[in-house]
């Protein structure tokens, strides 16, 4: 029996060592596997580039080639060629008016012009000059023979006819969109205009931007404007020029000319505007990439021989909508170089010194 106890004593106690040993061994099989993690991150090849220095403003869009068209003679309309939103090349004839009573004045002003210079020649052989002589008869002589011979007054009411007659056609000045129509076919010309006509190939946007930019701007100025309906559109183009003066809510006026070739903005559209300055030899790097450790802004830097990565205190210079421009801090003997392959996503939870896989 005494055997028995003791047998059973020790096994209790062999037990309890293994069990302590085991606790242990998973204790440190922990602790590896923790110090171990490995976070799987993006990264890029810093570089020196252009940094797009922006100022973001609201604005809108205004035709810079827009014009109201009307007829110069009244008249009864007797054909309409184009409706709203449809696209006219310059010179075309738009809409045109009854002709038949001017093309009977100009046909009459013709004839009469005909017999004028019948009598023109009487006239010139009374003076002892022919006709056929042409530029040979003194300007003096050519003058009076011109007023007796009524061949003056005939050659002003042809040019006057041929006026009228062109007149009943309306014709594109340059080429664009008809819009707002309002003549009716068969019906006397409207009193103020018969349409617009609206060169949507570029516009004009004017917004507004603080005072406090107005160092930030100058003429030939690079602009990227998209709408509100749509900012998958983006349409570019310059500063043509600016207010010289601030309004009551400490604001400039400024004009931008862009370009429009997919069509995509239309006349009188509200739009987003970002203007752009370009800052060359910057280190840049995309939004994300710069975390806060330790109430300081610090960017990681890959190290392939280690696949660790260690972090860099820097000073973020200026930002726009993707971007930032940023400077390793002095103060902190922090550097930069060239080549350097920075962590720009997963590097939240990263400490110095982590262990990472790139993706």
């Amino acid at each position: 029996m005494k055997y028995f106890w003791s047998f059973v004593i020790i096994s209790l106690f062999l037990c309890s060592c293994k069990s302590g040993s085991d606790s242990a061994e998973g204790e440190k099989l922990g602790r590896i596997s923790h110090s171990e993690k490995v976070d799987l991150v993006d990264t890029m090849h810093l570089k020196l580039s252009d940094f797009e220095n922006q100022i973001l403003s609201n604005g809108k869009v205004y035709a810079s080639s827009r014009c109201r068209l009307r007829f110069k003679s009244s008249g009864v309309v007797s054909s309409i060629n184009f409706n709203n939103g449809d696209y006219v090349r310059e010179g075309e004839v738009i809409a045109c008016l009854d002709s038949t009573l001017a093309v009977f004045s100009f046909n009459q002003a013709r004839i009469s012009l005909e017999n004028a210079k019948n009598r023109l020649a009487d006239v010139l052989i009374g003076f002892g000059f022919s006709a056929d002589e042409g530029s040979g008869i003194p300007d003096d002589i050519m003058e009076i023979a011109s007023v007796r011979s009524g061949y003056a007054e005939a050659l002003n009411s042809y040019y006057r006819a041929g006026t009228e007659l062109k007149n009943m056609s309306l014709t594109a000045p340059f080429s664009g969109k008809v819009a707002f129509m309002k003549g009716v076919l068969y019906e006397e010309t409207p009193n103020d205009y018969f349409c617009t006509l609206i060169d949507d190939s570029k516009f004009d946007v004017k917004f507004n931007i603080l005072e406090t930019d107005l160092s930030f701007l100058r003429i030939g100025q690079d602009v990227e404007v998209s709408p509100f309906a749509d900012p998958s559109i983006v349409c570019r183009g310059k500063v043509v020029n600016y207010s010289p003066s601030v309004n009551s809510k400490g604001q400039i006026e400024v004009c931008a000319r862009i370009s429009n070739p997919g069509r995509g903005i239309v006349d009188g559209m509200n739009v987003s505007v970002k203007l752009i300055e370009k800052v060359a030899n910057q280190w840049v790097v995309p939004k994300g990439t710069v975390v806060s450790r330790e109430d300081k802004d610090v960017l990681f830097v890959y190290m392939p021989e280690t696949s660790t990565v260690r972090w860099v205190y820097v000073n973020v210079l200026k930002s726009n909508s993707t971007s930032l421009m940023v400077v390793p801090d002095a103060e902190r003997d922090a550097e930069l170089k060239d080549g350097d392959v920075v962590v720009v996503s997963g590097n939240l939870n990263l400490a110095h010194q982590s262990y990472v896989k790139v993706r």
